[in-house]
């Protein structure tokens, strides 16, 4: 046995207890009933799918597709370099909502956005998305 190692010796007779009482204990574990989930809860992080157009001019109105937005649209900001917009309009892509179901926001690209590639992000109640290329256009 090397130096500074403890060596437990525990009766033979011990051991299934001792592995019984471990396996209870970790089946136990995450089963309690927490009641059921508020569909209005998000509960992932947001995942951006794509962005339609990939570029716009100042004011123009873009949509992002992806899952994990919030339905009020005002709770979901889009961050494009150091301006932020929040969203215009929320919606299900799919006829039936479900968890996990595509969804679209739309919002207006900033007035004072610098034209140039860039990438954009989705803040939906201070989750970070993650961010796709976006090309805000010249006038």
């Amino acid at each position: 046995m090397d130096k500074g190692m403890v060596q437990i010796v525990m009766p033979s007779s011990s051991r299934p207890i001792l592995i019984g009482t471990l396996l209870i204990l970790l089946g136990a574990c995450g089963t309690e009933n927490v009641g059921p989930k508020d569909p209005n809860v998000i509960t992932t992080q947001p995942v951006l799918m794509a962005a339609l157009p990939p570029q716009a001019l100042p004011g123009e109105t873009v949509a992002l597709q992806g899952v994990g937005f919030s339905i009020v649209p005002n709770n979901n900001i889009i961050i494009l370099d150091d301006v932020s917009a929040q969203a215009l309009s929320h919606r299900f892509l799919d006829q039936v909502p479900s968890s996990g179901a595509t969804e679209e926001v739309t919002f207006q690209v900033p007035l004072n956005a610098v034209p140039e590639a860039t990438q954009l992000f989705l803040l939906v109640e201070e989750r970070p998305s993650n961010s796709l290329p976006f090309t805000v256009e010249s006038p």
